[in-house]
Parts: C-alpha cells; structure tokens; sequence
C-alpha cells in the first residue's frame, strides 16, 4: 500500500510540473494533487488488496500415466506437503 501510494504521489507531483493537473488554488505554488492521489491510492490498496493464495496441483505434480509412479507420489504426499510453504 505504501508503494501504491508513493507511486501515485510521485506521478501525480510529475504531473502538476508538466502543466498536465491544474496547480491547488487557492494555495498558489502548492499542488495538493500530491497528496489526495497518495493518500486515495493508498486506501484503495488497503481495502482492495487480497493476499495471494498459494495452490499445490497434484495432477501437475503427480505422474499420472504410470501407476507405480502415481501410487509413489500418492504415498510421498505427506513428505511434500510438510516440507511446502
């Protein structure tokens, strides 16, 4: 989120130098484009953001054309799902 949110403020700040946002009236001089864009980006990050979910295939992992290697891979199961994150 802190990323987003500097990333956002740094392109927000780029942008009132090239004239691309209006400068912040009444504060002249002062651009609060900077601001609102990093604080709104950083937001949207914290309610939006879902964690990845880490998935075993077993079917990409398990040989499934030979039965002796599959029933192998069926019985080193625990073995490979204790030593995963």
């Amino acid at each position: 989120a802190a990323v987003a949110g500097t990333v956002a403020c740094l392109v927000a700040c780029a942008l009132t130098i090239d004239g691309s946002l209006p400068n912040g009236l009444p504060f002249e001089g002062i651009s609060l484009w900077s601001t609102a864009l990093g604080i709104f980006s950083y937001l949207l990050t914290l309610l939006l953001w879902r964690p990845w979910k880490l998935v075993f295939l077993d079917i990409g992992c398990i040989n499934q054309e030979d039965a002796s290697a599959k029933t192998q891979g069926i019985l080193s199961m625990g073995g490979i799902l204790k030593h995963s994150r």
